[in-house]
């Protein structure tokens, strides 16, 4: 069963003592006392000499492994076929300090995102409405090309569809907000528009995903009341640059055409994976990353298209209202 359509036209040191006279000079063996302090200064000695090796197998060979640890994290992935080096997605969907941080730079001075500043080649993909029964399919197509991107999900579609949800989780992609219902915010009182986007992020948290610091309102819709909403619950408002109508089933080649045309450096793609039929998304998805490869664009994440490239302090607000 789909997720019901929406109406998208709205707007973490032994000392060593002196040697005892051995048997030769004493005629005949030892003495029992001798045999006894003698098999305590051999102990003594293997205990010592154990100590000194471990003390040199940590300070050299420990050291050196501890640097090897250190380095093989900080080696760059290697890159997917046709993309850049990083460009996976393994590791670029997980939330890390920097990116985090890097969040929370820019809700300082930043209202919303509606794409990075043109430093880096660098596009991100996202995807409204799920999750859906589409979803794994885009995920899996995700997972072939090694590509990331970002899900905005709605809460009552995380609630219907848990299990596909966890898949996303799964995947270590980042998940935003997409409030509870999905409706136009803008239209409405203070008080619904903070329950749309706290049961949205509530609703995500229930099936084990972080606390959404993303937010995107459904349709673009929103008012100075959502800003302030979203920027008092630390959630990021993530607008987009473009916009592929998808929603609308334009076909195949027309989503296609839409997203890489549109593509410039610091992108933000908008896509939908749930919502209603999602087939023309899914089957144009491979074009799409493979087009944009060509054309030598890094796939990023939201997060970490926030702290590679972050937006200026001016933005324009997007011309359509599709989300």
């Amino acid at each position: 069963m789909n997720s019901p359509p929406y109406d998208h036209s709205a707007p973490p040191e032994l000392g060593a003592g002196q040697s005892s006279p051995g048997p030769e000079a004493v005629g005949g063996s030892p003495p029992h006392w001798e045999t006894r302090y003698r098999r305590r200064r051999v102990g003594a000695g293997v205990a010592v000499t154990a100590l000194a090796a471990l003390i040199v197998a940590i300070i050299s060979g420990g050291g050196a492994a501890s640097r090897r640890v250190v380095h093989s994290v900080r080696r760059p992935p290697t890159p997917a076929p046709g993309g850049l080096p990083g460009d996976t997605l393994a590791g670029l969907g997980n939330w890390t300090p920097q990116q985090l941080a890097a969040v929370d730079r820019v809700l300082r001075y930043a209202p919303y995102v509606t794409q990075g500043s043109h430093r880096r080649r660098e596009v991100a993909l996202t995807f409204d409405d799920g999750p859906s029964t589409f979803t794994p399919q885009v995920l899996t197509i995700l997972r072939h090309e090694h590509a990331p991107a970002t899900f905005f999900q709605i809460g009552r579609s995380a609630t219907q569809y848990p299990d596909i949800a966890r898949e996303v989780l799964a995947a270590g992609l980042p998940i935003g907000d997409h409030t509870e219902t999905h409706p136009a915010l803008a239209g409405l009182s203070s008080a619904q528009q903070r329950t749309e986007i706290l049961d949205g992020a509530k609703a995500i948290q229930s099936y084990g995903a972080p606390y959404p610091r993303l937010f995107r309102p459904p349709y673009g819709s929103f008012n100075a009341t959502t800003e302030k909403l979203a920027r008092g619950h630390r959630m990021l408002t993530i607008m987009w640059t473009v916009d592929t109508r998808d929603f609308s089933q334009p076909g195949v080649r027309n989503i296609i055409s839409t997203a890489v045309s549109g593509a410039k450096p610091g992108a933000i793609i908008l896509m939908h994976d749930g919502g209603g039929p999602r087939s023309e998304t899914v089957a144009a998805l491979p074009h799409i990353i493979r087009d944009l490869r060509r054309r030598r664009f890094r796939l990023v994440t939201v997060p970490q298209l926030v702290l590679d490239d972050p937006p200026q302090r001016t933005q324009s607000a997007p011309l359509s209202s599709a989300g």
